[in-house]
């Protein structure tokens, strides 16, 4: 199978490195640093170095591992150059802005987005690993009409990265989804952080307050578009946070200890729900 990643930055290139090597795959990639093409050989992250034009014009799968607004550039550029049969995907953190944007393929391809659930806080080809997808989530998300053969090509590769599940989505459910659990996520480490009172607790914070606040080291430009591209998903999770840190700032205010503790043992509750429930198929 020939395999086109674009984007060679911290997703596109640890995707790259755990395919390398892999049986009957050949990996071509592409980015716009000459540099990171250069490191990418070097380091036996990639077979080939092509440009997306050619990627998409030979490759059986085309991965885009660039941010929304360049995916849907590149869709729109090269994607009739696909030949026949051949499957699209990417990385992108939101998915119905890319669907739209792959609603014409040629004849027989089809769109499988794809959103594995890692990351680090440094992006670039220097922080990639071939481990990075190791025992991660990864969410699948066909187009409606995609056929099962398109849809085990990208299962293929996610499970010879390593992942530990793989979970089958539609794009509007993706979005919702990933506005609570990692969009929301970045919103409440920023606002924890916009208060400075971070600055005033040097020495007594814990791995709760450390772990809030991991994700506020972002890439700007990056998250700028993945909200921006998903407001009105993110916009319903923010204002459910906001009614759920009203209600329980009125039990607090009130004084009442019973209030708070059946309050609390309720929210735990949830949580172990969660821990139990199973996710995604192996």
């Amino acid at each position: 199978m020939r395999v086109g990643i674009i984007g060679l930055g911290l997703m596109g290139g640890s995707l790259a490195k755990a395919l390398f090597g892999k049986p009957e795959i050949h990996v071509a990639g592409a980015d716009l640093s000459a540099e990171t093409e250069k490191e990418a050989l070097a380091q036996s992250a990639v077979n080939e170095i092509a440009d997306a034009e050619s990627i998409f014009s030979s490759c059986d799968v085309t991965i885009l591992a660039v941010p929304p607004r360049a995916a849907v550039s590149l869709i729109e550029k090269y994607s009739a150059k696909m030949p026949k049969g051949a499957t699209l995907s990417d990385i992108c953190g939101v998915k119905r802005p890319i669907l739209a944007a792959a609603k014409n393929l040629p004849k027989g391809c089809r769109y499988v987005g794809g959103h594995p659930m890692a990351g680090k806080e440094k992006g670039g080809f220097a922080n990639s690993t071939h481990l990075l997808f190791r025992d991660a989530h990864f969410i699948v998300v066909p187009e409606p009409l995609a056929e099962k053969e398109h849809i085990d090509r990208i299962k293929r590769l996610i499970r010879l990265v390593g992942c530990r599940d793989i979970v089958v989505t539609d794009a509007e459910t993706h979005d919702e989804r990933i506005a609570y659990t990692s969009q929301l996520m970045h919103v409440l480490a920023a606002a924890l952080c916009a208060s400075g009172q971070h600055m005033l607790s040097k020495g007594f914070e814990g791995g709760s307050f450390r772990g809030a606040v991991r994700v506020a080291d972002i890439d700007a430009p990056l998250w700028t578009e993945l909200f921006s591209m998903n407001s009105d998903a993110l916009v319903r999770q923010i204002s459910e946070l906001e009614k759920n840190l009203a209600d329980l700032r009125g039990i607090i205010e009130s004084g009442d200890e019973k209030r708070i503790c059946e309050s609390l043992k309720k929210t735990a509750l949830e949580k172990e729900k969660w821990n139990e429930q199973s996710v995604g198929e192996s």
